[in-house]
């Protein structure tokens, strides 16, 4: 499958941390626990990498770092409470392309600026999307997929975790690319997606290596493509860390709501 592009998964605080009189000017920082918001159900790979880099954040600066999950609104319930948090350095966001790149071209009505409202601190991992079926499917590759597609227009569903995830719009760039008509199943997150389709209820969809590959691995699920031009060093490796400065993430995340912003613009997507 022609490259697409990656998830990207971030960690950013309210951006009154800019005022000098404020956290950073403070010698006794951290005094108390931090959080880590993430916007999205637990299991989910964006929780997934939170719990992940939690830990050793705690290590670090010898403090509890907690996960809290704050679902709701695809990522904007949770990364609209971070902007509205007392600016003291206390609370984090673990943001991905949805809530800093999507979301502001998708939604006419935002209540938090991806930019003004946020400093980016890291771009923490980046990891292809892979297409996954349930075994019996009868499609063994990306072609036979879009060969049944052509055959059957607006028969074939997919599993999507809301309108405008990434998953979704690749799905979506899909359909445009290869001249087919599939039907997106939303739900309320990707873990329910997921599960949907292990379930045997959805026959595929467009999900991130983390979360999908214990299920490849166990026979449970079957990859047709992944979003990258190595398919098999990316489905072997998974995610891969980032790191980088915060000026560099700045200017990753402009870059992407620019691509993201014309194909949702491009392709006519809307929110539910």
């Amino acid at each position: 499958m022609k490259r697409l592009a990656n998830a990207m998964f971030v960690l950013a605080l309210s951006a009154p941390l800019l005022c000098p009189a404020l956290v950073f000017a403070q010698k006794q920082w951290p005094s108390k626990p931090l959080r880590i918001v993430v916007p999205f159900p637990a299991g989910g790979a964006t929780d997934v990498f939170a719990r992940m880099v939690a830990p050793h954040l705690s290590e670090r600066i010898g403090q509890p770092v907690i996960v809290e999950n704050r679902l709701g609104a695809n990522g904007t319930i949770g990364t609209e409470s971070v902007a509205r948090a007392p600016a003291d350095g206390y609370t984090l966001l673990m943001g991905t392309i949805a809530t800093h790149s999507i979301q502001q071209t998708l939604l006419a009505n935002l209540r938090y600026d991806p930019v003004k409202d946020f400093i980016p601190i890291v771009q923490v991992a980046s990891q292809a999307y892979v297409v996954v079926v349930r075994p019996g499917f009868a499609a063994n590759s990306l072609a036979e997929l879009t060969a049944m597609a052509k055959q059957q227009p607006g028969k074939i569903t997919y599993a999507s975790g809301a309108t405008g995830t990434a998953g979704h719009l690749f799905a979506e760039l899909y359909r445009a690319r290869a001249g087919i008509d599939i039907v997106a199943v939303q739900y309320k997150g990707s873990t329910p997606a997921m599960n949907d389709v292990l379930g045997g209820h959805v026959p595929f969809i467009f999900d991130v290596i983390l979360t999908t590959m214990p299920h490849i691995r166990s026979g449970k699920l079957r990859p047709l493509a992944v979003t990258s031009a190595q398919r098999n060093r990316v489905i072997s490796m998974g995610a891969s860390v980032v790191g980088g400065t915060p000026e560099q993430f700045a200017e990753f995340m402009r870059g992407e709501a620019a691509k993201w912003g014309k194909l949702i613009r491009d392709h006519k997507i809307a929110a539910d």
